[in-house]
């Protein structure tokens, strides 16, 4: 039997590679029944000003989304290129990526990746 099987980890979405100029969010992703956790992996290639991503999940209402613990579910601040990487609790039955700006003329080009961890 191998470690791999059954899969560890589901493909749940991307968020391609582009300027962002303001603040935004991206699209949700429905947590598997399975999921255990939500990993993001974040890159930013171009820094102006500053860039703070958070993952927001859906309320109890299942529409309706919020930052359940903004220091927990949030990144590191991006102010130069980078990259970094994240495992979430799930705390909702979808998530999604928002992005907060800001500075003089902020812009950042970022790019993110989106998979469940099954158990």
């Amino acid at each position: 039997m191998s470690l791999l099987s059954p899969p560890l980890t589901q493909f749940a979405g991307a968020l391609a590679s582009a300027a962002r100029t303001t603040a935004g969010n991206g699209v949700a992703m429905t947590a598997p029944g399975t999921a255990r956790a939500l990993i993001v992996w974040i890159g930013a290639s171009a820094v102006t000003g500053m860039m703070h991503p958070a993952v927001e999940w859906t309320r109890p209402d299942g529409v309706t989304f919020a930052l359940p613990d903004p220091v927990g579910d949030s990144f590191q601040t991006f102010s130069a290129p980078g990259s970094q990487l994240k495992i979430f609790t799930i705390r909702g039955a979808a998530a999604r990526l928002s992005w907060a700006v800001g500075g003089s003329s902020p812009s950042t080009t970022f790019s993110a990746d989106f998979a469940w961890l099954l158990g």
